[in-house]
Protein backbone atom coordinates (compact mmCIF):
# COMPACT_ATOMS: atom_id res chain seq x y z
CA UNK A 1 0.00 0.00 0.00
CA UNK A 2 1.20 3.71 -0.90
CA UNK A 3 3.32 5.30 2.33
CA UNK A 4 1.17 8.61 1.62
CA UNK A 5 -2.03 6.90 2.21
CA UNK A 6 -0.88 6.16 5.83
CA UNK A 7 0.46 9.74 6.43
CA UNK A 8 -3.06 11.03 5.24
CA UNK A 9 -4.62 8.22 7.21
CA UNK A 10 -2.64 9.22 10.43
CA UNK A 11 -3.81 12.70 9.83
CA UNK A 12 -7.34 12.32 10.58
CA UNK A 13 -9.20 11.93 14.03
CA UNK A 14 -10.41 8.09 12.88
CA UNK A 15 -6.48 7.64 12.47
CA UNK A 16 -5.37 8.63 15.62
CA UNK A 17 -8.12 7.12 17.38
CA UNK A 18 -7.40 3.88 16.18
CA UNK A 19 -4.02 4.01 16.85
CA UNK A 20 -4.70 5.36 20.06
CA UNK A 21 -6.44 2.19 20.76
CA UNK A 22 -4.39 0.10 19.40
CA UNK A 23 -1.79 1.14 22.02
CA UNK A 24 -3.61 1.67 24.90
CA UNK A 25 -4.85 -1.91 24.41
CA UNK A 26 -0.81 -3.13 23.93
CA UNK A 27 -0.33 -1.03 27.29
CA UNK A 28 -3.01 -2.81 28.94
CA UNK A 29 -1.98 -5.86 28.05
CA UNK A 30 1.45 -5.68 28.88
CA UNK A 31 0.29 -4.50 32.79
CA UNK A 32 1.75 -0.94 32.65
CA UNK A 33 0.07 2.01 33.40
CA UNK A 34 -1.60 4.72 30.65
CA UNK A 35 -1.12 7.81 33.86
CA UNK A 36 0.22 10.78 32.76
CA UNK A 37 1.98 11.02 36.05
CA UNK A 38 3.55 8.45 38.71
CA UNK A 39 1.41 10.36 41.27
CA UNK A 40 -2.17 9.78 39.33
CA UNK A 41 -4.37 8.06 41.74
CA UNK A 42 -7.51 7.19 39.39
CA UNK A 43 -9.45 4.98 40.44
CA UNK A 44 -9.47 1.28 38.96
CA UNK A 45 -13.04 1.59 38.85
CA UNK A 46 -13.05 4.12 36.34
CA UNK A 47 -14.25 3.18 32.98
CA UNK A 48 -11.61 3.39 30.27
CA UNK A 49 -13.01 6.71 28.03
CA UNK A 50 -14.13 5.42 24.50
CA UNK A 51 -12.54 8.96 23.14
CA UNK A 52 -10.06 11.30 24.02
CA UNK A 53 -11.58 14.29 23.97
CA UNK A 54 -9.29 17.82 23.06
CA UNK A 55 -9.39 20.26 25.58
CA UNK A 56 -8.24 22.71 28.14
CA UNK A 57 -8.57 24.96 30.91
CA UNK A 58 -7.21 28.63 31.44
CA UNK A 59 -7.24 30.25 35.03
CA UNK A 60 -8.71 33.60 34.52
CA UNK A 61 -9.05 35.74 37.56
CA UNK A 62 -11.89 34.06 39.81
CA UNK A 63 -12.65 31.84 36.57
CA UNK A 64 -12.14 28.43 35.12
CA UNK A 65 -12.18 29.33 30.96
CA UNK A 66 -12.78 25.31 30.23
CA UNK A 67 -12.07 25.13 25.60
CA UNK A 68 -13.64 22.69 23.97
CA UNK A 69 -11.21 22.08 20.55
CA UNK A 70 -13.22 18.60 19.28
CA UNK A 71 -15.96 19.62 16.31
CA UNK A 72 -18.33 17.98 18.21
CA UNK A 73 -20.27 18.88 21.69
CA UNK A 74 -19.91 17.60 25.03
CA UNK A 75 -22.97 16.78 26.98
CA UNK A 76 -23.22 15.79 30.60
CA UNK A 77 -20.01 16.98 30.86
CA UNK A 78 -18.27 16.54 34.64
CA UNK A 79 -14.75 19.04 35.55
CA UNK A 80 -12.93 18.09 37.76
CA UNK A 81 -10.28 20.59 39.40
CA UNK A 82 -7.48 19.09 41.91
CA UNK A 83 -8.37 15.21 41.94
CA UNK A 84 -6.17 12.57 43.78
CA UNK A 85 -4.92 16.32 46.09
CA UNK A 86 -6.20 17.37 49.01
CA UNK A 87 -8.95 18.36 49.91
CA UNK A 88 -10.06 17.90 46.13
CA UNK A 89 -11.58 16.88 44.21
CA UNK A 90 -13.52 19.82 43.58
CA UNK A 91 -16.43 19.16 41.19
CA UNK A 92 -19.09 20.93 38.70
CA UNK A 93 -21.39 19.79 36.20
CA UNK A 94 -22.49 21.46 33.10
CA UNK A 95 -25.02 20.11 30.52
CA UNK A 96 -22.95 20.71 27.30
CA UNK A 97 -20.05 22.70 25.48
CA UNK A 98 -19.84 23.07 22.24
CA UNK A 99 -17.26 21.70 20.03
CA UNK A 100 -14.67 24.81 19.25
CA UNK A 101 -15.91 26.94 21.85
CA UNK A 102 -15.33 28.10 25.91
CA UNK A 103 -17.25 28.01 28.97
CA UNK A 104 -15.92 30.10 31.47
CA UNK A 105 -16.84 28.76 34.82
CA UNK A 106 -16.69 30.86 38.16
CA UNK A 107 -14.02 28.63 40.84
CA UNK A 108 -16.60 29.36 43.33
CA UNK A 109 -19.16 26.67 41.66
CA UNK A 110 -16.73 23.55 41.76
CA UNK A 111 -17.51 22.22 45.13
CA UNK A 112 -15.61 19.01 47.32
CA UNK A 113 -17.39 16.44 48.82
CA UNK A 114 -18.01 18.45 51.92
CA UNK A 115 -19.55 21.04 50.17
CA UNK A 116 -17.24 23.77 50.20
CA UNK A 117 -16.66 25.91 47.56
CA UNK A 118 -12.95 25.81 45.46
CA UNK A 119 -10.87 29.27 46.81
CA UNK A 120 -8.80 30.18 44.30
CA UNK A 121 -7.74 32.38 46.22
CA UNK A 122 -6.43 30.06 49.12
CA UNK A 123 -6.04 27.32 46.73
CA UNK A 124 -3.87 27.00 43.32
CA UNK A 125 -5.67 25.07 40.44
CA UNK A 126 -3.12 22.60 39.98
CA UNK A 127 -4.60 19.76 37.94
CA UNK A 128 -7.86 19.53 35.58
CA UNK A 129 -9.96 16.67 34.32
CA UNK A 130 -12.83 16.31 32.02
CA UNK A 131 -15.18 13.79 31.45
CA UNK A 132 -18.40 13.89 28.92
CA UNK A 133 -20.49 12.45 26.68
CA UNK A 134 -19.35 12.49 22.82
CA UNK A 135 -21.36 11.19 20.06
CA UNK A 136 -18.62 8.18 19.97
CA UNK A 137 -19.36 7.23 24.00
CA UNK A 138 -17.61 8.58 27.16
CA UNK A 139 -15.10 10.82 26.79
CA UNK A 140 -12.42 12.32 29.18
CA UNK A 141 -9.36 14.44 29.36
CA UNK A 142 -7.03 15.88 31.89
CA UNK A 143 -3.83 18.28 32.06
CA UNK A 144 -1.84 20.07 34.74
CA UNK A 145 -0.73 23.87 35.83
CA UNK A 146 2.33 24.51 36.48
Amino acid sequence: MNHSFWKLWLKTEHGRACIGRFLLAGIMLLGGSCSRSASSTTAASEPIPDVYVKGSALVSGTDIDVVNKDTFDWQNVELDLNAGITPGPYRCHVDSIKGYSDLMVPASKFTNSSGESFDITRTKPQKFTVHCTTPEGKGSCEGEWD
